[in-house]
């Protein structure tokens, strides 16, 4: 049937904007079709949306915070200034996706895809950049991030110990 969701004891029918509930932590909001949505500055510290579509979805500003995002969909989603500190985006797609600014300490990233990514002045210090594809990203720096031979670099050659 069609979902229905819980967020913080209030029943949630409109799915357009979930960041009018404020503070989730350890939600899990199962597999919906969440693109084109408007998360500008939500707290969704914590939240799981693990396998989400959130593709060309604006999360501006979003606290995403040890959020569980893996194998989510943010293909062409607005991340910039978000807050990402130890969020899990193992497998995710987020080719095209934006994150200047972006804050990504001590994220895990293992096997993403950010195929065109724009990533000017995103933190990335501390995070697994193992198995990710960067092809043709834009402002790369990855001072202090993890990355071995699996790492596809933005000239689509592998990275180098």
């Amino acid at each position: 049937g069609k979902p229905e969701e819980m967020l913080n004891g209030k029943l949630c029918r409109n799915v357009n904007d979930y960041s009018r509930f404020g503070f989730w932590f350890s939600t899990y909001i199962y597999p919906l079709g969440l693109n084109y949505r408007n998360f500008t500055m939500a707290n969704l510290r914590g939240v799981n949306l693990a396998e989400a579509q959130l593709g060309h979805s604006n999360l501006y500003g979003a606290n995403l915070a040890e959020a569980i995002l893996t194998q989510a969909d943010l293909s062409r989603a607005n991340l910039q200034m978000a807050h990402g500190q130890r969020c899990d985006l193992r497998g995710a797609n987020l080719s095209g996706v934006d994150l200047r600014q972006a804050d990504l300490t001590d994220a895990n990233l293992a096997g993403c895809t950010l195929v065109g990514a724009r990533l000017e002045g995103a933190i990335l210090h501390g995070g697994n950049l193992r198995q990710c594809n960067l092809f043709r990203a834009l402002g790369l720096d990855l001072t202090g991030a993890h990355c071995d031979g699996t790492t596809i670099l933005t000239t689509g050659y592998n990275y180098e110990l």
